[in-house]
């Protein structure tokens, strides 16, 4: 069982990827917001369920907000 964790600031662009997560739990530090979104603003964070025979699974996205 394997996940890749994606998470995007509010354009889109990738600010951290986590790969090889052998659990489907990921802690998002308040030092990794802090890193990712200096200023606040939205963002998304994306999972997919990693698979042998088929790779990246769908997505499950949700929507961030941060405050500065």
């Amino acid at each position: 069982e394997l996940y890749e964790l994606v998470v995007y600031d509010g354009a889109d662009n990738v600010l951290r990827t986590v790969t090889d997560l052998s659990s489907p739990a990921f802690t998002y530090t308040a030092a990794m917001q802090a890193e990712d979104f200096p200023s606040g603003g939205p963002g998304r964070i994306a999972v997919w369920q990693i698979s042998a025979q088929v790779g990246r699974g769908f997505e499950a996205s949700a929507d961030l907000a941060f405050a500065p």
